[in-house]
Formats: structure tokens, sequence, C-alpha cells
């Protein structure tokens, strides 16, 4: 097995609590040789110039951490950017900024959280249908390396809406243009019906020719570092593939 993180906050992110530093170290620590930090641009609720600014200060340390352990585990700068079909003009201006991987969330729909509990109770097969239209979108636009924690709306919702079509002409789109599907174990914490997504789809993925495949923690507090990621591994058999194998950029320590 590839010992790998490929999704993972730091302090970078809004919602991060853990120092990049700091994560690098628990990295090491349990034998990691690939560490992708995915902080988070959300132009619904935050503005470009704010990321600019962020930006500049994660590349300085992303390079100053490769100079410290590059020699050890290789450290990605990396993006999680929420429904970049969406902001095509701000996503274009960050494909030039030397992110090593990106990757396509959908972290809204209307302007409401699909984490956060803000979805209406009443309204759970509109936003189920929703989110997966903007999933399909997403993938249409193309350009990033692979998709976030996919049937992410079961945590918005509270259960799994959807009809097997959607997501067969989702994945369909994402292997035509050769984006990964993220195995995102942080499913396995907040819904207890495992990862995001759940087994049938993945196994629907490889039924249809999928071979890109990527696990992710994503972490945001220390003690989500790596959960779950060895154990998903072996019980979806996925291929050892990392990001840096498919990523449509290159990886520059810069």
């Amino acid at each position: 097995m590839y010992r790998a993180d490929t999704h993972v906050h730091s302090t970078f992110s809004f919602d991060g609590k853990v120092k990049a530093e700091d994560l690098v170290l628990l990295a090491l620590q349990k034998g990691l040789t690939f560490l992708s930090f995915t902080e988070h641009l959300d132009l619904c609720t935050q503005s470009f110039d704010d990321f600019l600014t962020m930006e500049r200060a994660f590349s300085e340390e992303v390079s100053r951490l490769n100079l410290r352990y590059g020699d050890r585990i290789q450290i990605v700068k990396g993006l999680e950017f929420a429904e970049p079909h969406r902001y095509q003009k701000e996503f274009f201006a960050v494909e030039k900024m030397g992110f090593g991987y990106i990757i396509g969330a959908i972290h809204f729909i209307d302007g409401r959280s699909v984490a956060l509990k803000q979805l209406l109770p009443d309204q759970k097969t509109y936003y189920a249908k929703r989110y997966y239209q903007e999933l399909f979108s997403m993938v249409s636009f193309g350009h990033m390396d692979s998709v976030a924690h996919f049937d992410h709306i079961r945590r918005g919702i509270g259960e799994d809406l959807y009809q097997a079509s959607e997501i067969e002409d989702i994945f369909k789109v994402m292997i035509r243009k050769d984006i990964a599907l993220e195995i995102n174990t942080s499913g396995i914490r907040r819904t207890k019906e495992g990862p995001f997504p759940k087994e049938e789809k993945y196994l629907l993925y490889r039924k249809l020719g999928g071979k890109k495949v990527t696990i992710g923690s994503d972490t945001h507090i220390e003690s989500n570092f790596y959960q779950f990621v060895e154990e998903t591994y072996q019980n979806l058999v996925v291929e050892n593939l990392i990001p840096g194998v498919f990523s449509k950029r290159t990886f520059v320590k810069r």
C-alpha cells in the first residue's frame, strides 16, 4: 500500500485546527510518504481577495516544509475548490498558481451548506436531486483532478436519496474526462454509514471502467488525520494510485 492522505486541511483553511507542520510531523510518525494539503476555496462565502492572501502564505509554507522534510515525504500544495463550474474565471486564475492537485466539491446548493444542516428538512428529495445535478455540471466542466466526497449530500439530509441513472451519468463523464473518484473516509465518522461515496457507488464506478481512485481523511482536527484510510483501502481493494500518478498538474517543490 502507498501510505498517503490526499485530503487534509490545516489552519490555512477557515475550519482547519492544526498547523501544517504539525500535520507533516503526524504523517511522518504514521509512515506516510505522500501528503496533500487541500485547503478550501469556497467563493459562496469567501472573497477571492481573501483567498489570494491565504494562498501566498500557504505556498510559502509548503515550500518551507518541502525543504525541511522533502527527503522523507512528498508534500503537495493542493486545493479543494467548491463549485468550480460556477466560478470559472477564478478557477482558471487558480490553475496558474502552482497547485499540484485540485479537487472539486459541491458544498452549497442554492446558497445553503450541504454540510451544516442548513437544508430544509421537508425538501430532502429536492436537495438530493439538485446535489447530483450540480455534481454533473461540475464534472462536465472538468479540469479538476478528483471529485471530493462524492455523496456528501448524505450529511446534509441524513439519508441517501439518489437515482442510479444519475450516478451512472456522472461517473461516465468522470471517466471520459479522466477525473478521479475520491473515497473520503470522513463519511465513516460523520454518518456511520461508510465513506463518501458509499461502497455501492464505488463498485458502480469500477463496473463502468473507473480506475482512478484516491483516499483521503478530510482532516480538520488532529484526531481526523489518516483516520480509517488503511481500513478503507483494504475493504475496497483499490489500486495503488495517488494523485501524482494522474494529476493534470505537475508537482513542483518550490
